[in-house]
């Protein structure tokens, strides 16, 4: 998969040589678009690597166009899947970093305990050399487990995992927020955080409600910019698939939710909700990796809508991590624009980043994809790695039958983690 997910067709060079007065840089004219005459004297300094996910910066554009190209799976996928007894229901939510000091990838993985009630999930950590090839070390030597020492609250789920460097405190350097039950009933889910000194010994903080409700991934990232944590999370309660951010500057009191994600007439073609978003921070700006869950049904796939609870992953692009738009197949589309009457088919088919598996061919991937959080941008030679969630099997694979029926002996899907 190529480093420039959204390429124009041209490779803008900008070369300035040093004025001995201090004039402002005026950009040709048409080169750039103004952005702040006032402040730049119409020129717009180039400090790094510029996505052409958005027109921003671009005056005009003839001669070429705007693509979104969808990335490549890798051949030996899936590179991680279930192996061991504490692995059931998994590998689930995750997050995956690269320590650039000890030249290893970490990848935080969930799965799910067998207990009557609200569901709760164990925290498995693998490690690999190449970001290909994983490996399940000994965390527990009574168990012989890879299972790390996870916040003990009822219902646990949904971690998402930063490293904060900067924090002076050495036990507060691995941050996360997940999702709990405290009372074991779904009225109480809210979502908590924990700390912890190597990613592996876990604390949760009490009280233990931070921010209401989230029974999905919940993403932290750290905004250098404004010096304040942000996550991503769903809306609620009540209980609705929308994207919604909040923000905090110690990690623990944190701000009304503000809704990011809202369906559009482009997600009215294939039903489409949002299941949760996964961010990154990126050549200055902010990618989010979107599960796009299509026509949620009990009902079996049919050859008319063969989209029906499946879930692929869109993208949506934000320069500061507050407003952010929806990307399509020739970049960025404003809530506006995707609010318009027309026919949106063709559209929606070519917003999507990362495609479901062929369900005719069996692909391992072919039901539901899940993105993996990698909250700073794994880059290996020219190539950025995404990591992602997949299983052979619809949303609602208990579900049988039209009229659907629940299966009382349901054969679990093969799930893995895909590259």
């Amino acid at each position: 998969m190529l480093r420039h997910m959204i390429s124009a067709g041209i490779l803008l060079t900008l070369m300035v040589a040093p004025l001995p007065a201090a004039k402002p840089l005026k950009a040709p004219d048409g080169l750039l678009k103004d952005l702040n005459d006032s402040n730049s004297g119409g020129a717009i300094l180039l400090r790094e690597t510029e996505l052409f996910i958005d027109a921003r910066l671009v005056g005009s554009l003839q001669g070429a166009k705007r693509k979104l190209n969808q990335p490549v799976k890798h051949k030996q996928n899936p590179v991680l899947v279930k192996e061991n007894p504490w692995e059931e229901g998994g590998p689930g939510y995750g997050t995956v970093h690269y320590d650039p000091k000890k030249k290893l990838f970490r990848m935080w993985y969930q799965t799910w305990k067998k207990k009557e009630g609200v569901s709760e999930g164990n925290l498995c950590l693998a490690t690999s050399k190449d970001g290909v090839k994983w490996t399940k070390p000994v965390l527990n030597s009574k168990t012989g487990s890879n299972l790390v020492s996870a916040p003990t609250v009822t219902g646990f789920q949904c971690p998402g995992i930063i490293h904060d460097v900067n924090d002076p405190d050495p036990a507060r350097r691995y941050k996360m927020l997940f999702s709990c039950a405290p009372d074991g009933t779904s009225a109480t889910w809210m979502t908590s955080a924990a700390f912890s000194p190597d990613g592996i010994h876990w604390k949760a903080v009490k009280p233990f409600e931070l921010i209401p409700f989230s029974d999905t991934q919940i993403c932290p990232l750290w905004d250098a910019r404004n010096r304040r944590y942000m996550a991503f999370l769903r809306f609620g309660p009540p209980n609705v698939r929308l994207v919604a951010r909040t923000e905090s500057h110690d990690f623990l009191h944190w701000s009304p939710k503000v809704t990011l994600i809202r369906r559009t007439n482009r997600d009215e073609v294939q039903a489409t909700q949002f299941y949760q978003m996964a961010p990154l921070a990126y050549a200055g700006g902010y990618i989010g990796l979107i599960g796009a869950y299509h026509n949620e049904s009990l009902k079996p796939i049919t050859p008319e809508k063969p989209w029906t609870d499946r879930t692929d992953l869109q993208l949506a692009y934000s320069r500061d991590g507050v407003i952010w738009s929806r990307v399509g197949g020739g970049g960025t589309v404003t809530h506006t624009e995707l609010m318009t009457k027309r026919d949106w088919g063709p559209a929606a088919r070519a917003s999507v980043f990362l495609p479901y598996g062929n369900m005719k061919k069996k692909d391992w991937d072919w039901g539901y994809l899940t993105p993996y959080f990698t909250p700073e941008p794994i880059i290996v030679g020219n190539r950025i790695h995404f990591y992602y969630a997949g299983a052979n099997a619809k949303h609602w694979w208990t579900w049988t039958g039209d009229p659907p029926k629940l299966d009382p002996n349901p054969t679990p899907p093969k799930k893995g983690v895909g590259l």
